[in-house]
Order: structure tokens, then sequence, then C-alpha cells
């Protein structure tokens, strides 16, 4: 699902949810909050009101997850500087160059088993796998102008670390968040992204043989 620029985007809990008694799932809630970090990044001069709007957004929501893109952050922002109580920070920092990133805040109760990020200097994704609810967590970043082919190595990644999952539990359900900026798809049902990020995959599989 793509999201808008700074919106909070609730979704409903994934299928799998309503189990247990005293389990993350056992109560009414929103599973993610989320939307584009806005044009200054998450942590703009090293002031933190940004990260406290989105922990309240959470507390509020009851949210499991927090899925945030153009992040702007690199490696001399620390974690502990956007820290919020209560999640664990996946973070996929752009590389090279400025701004892009993206970061999924996961509430602390769920346990992470498998995770990827990437940065090619245009695209930057990250993923999680979580066993408690047979849920894949997908977090994309694409800017306008991107190089075709950066976004094809993005995908095929992505692809390559999905694969991986199966096998474990059975195939787990995939929640794909992101801004990946594609106006030219008018069409985001579930079936028309899937033929979209199979054509596209197929043709960076195709390039990496030739």
């Amino acid at each position: 699902a793509e999201q808008g620029a700074g919106g909070v985007q609730p979704a409903p809990a994934p299928g799998g949810l309503g189990a247990a008694p005293g389990s993350p799932a056992s109560r009414p809630l929103n599973s993610l909050i989320g939307g584009n970090a806005g044009e200054a990044g998450l942590l703009p001069n090293s002031y933190r009101g940004k990260v406290e709007h989105w922990a309240d957004l959470a507390k509020e929501h009851n949210a499991l997850f927090i899925s945030l893109q153009e992040s702007h952050l690199h490696p001399g922002v620390l974690d502990a500087e956007i820290n919020i109580p209560g999640f664990t920070a996946f973070r996929s920092d752009r590389k090279d160059r400025k701004n892009g990133g993206v970061i999924t805040y996961i509430r602390q109760d769920l346990g992470v088993r498998n995770q990827f990020s990437h940065s090619n200097s245009y695209c930057e994704s990250a993923a999680q796998f979580i066993p408690e609810l047979s849920l894949c967590l997908i977090n994309v970043y694409r800017p306008p102008g991107c190089p075709l082919a950066k976004f094809q190595e993005t995908l095929g990644l992505l692809e390559e670390f999905l694969e991986g999952l199966e096998g474990e539990q059975g195939t787990p359900s995939i929640l794909c968040t992101g801004d990946m900026n594609l106006p030219f798809v008018t069409d985001w049902s579930k079936l028309a992204l899937e033929k979209f990020c199979t054509k596209v995959a197929e043709q960076e599989t195709s390039n990496r043989n030739t």
C-alpha cells in the first residue's frame, strides 16, 4: 500500500491476530500506523518532536507496527536518538547519498526471527519476519526519478528474502508498506500489484543472467 506524506494510515490487524488471551492479538487494535516522515526527515536538527509524535500515535491506536519512509537517517544518528519506548527499530539508511531511508518500529513483545535491509543509494527496503503472527513486514522507499534497474534490484532482493521464509511455517502473510512514487500505477489491487512486482522482478532476474 502506498502511503501519503505524513499521514496516519491505520490498518486492520492481519489474519491470525485474534488468538490467545494475553497475546498481542487478544484485544482490538490497529496493527499499523505509518506514512512519510516528511520533508525534513524523522529527526530534523536533532529535534525529537517527530519521534514523539509517532510514539503518541502508536499509543493512541494501540499499534503493533510503525512504518515510515524518507527517514533521512544516517550512521551519525544513534538508535537511542530515535527510540520509541516499547518498540524495536529496524532501519535502512540511504548509502552514498542524502535523505531517503526507511524505518519500521515493531512492538517489543513481538519477536523477529529473520530480517533484511538494503540500500542501493536510490531505493531503501527493510523486511522482518514475525513467527508469532506468521507475518512478514516490508517497508520500501523508491524516490521519483529512480533508475529502473535500482528498483528492479530492490524487488529482486526482497523476493529472495521471501523465498527463504517459505517452508518454515508455511507461507507467511505479507504486509507491504511504502512510498514508491509510481503515478503510472492506477490499479492498487492485490492481483495488479502482484503482477507488477513479478514483472519487474523477472526482468531483473533476466538482466542478471545476461
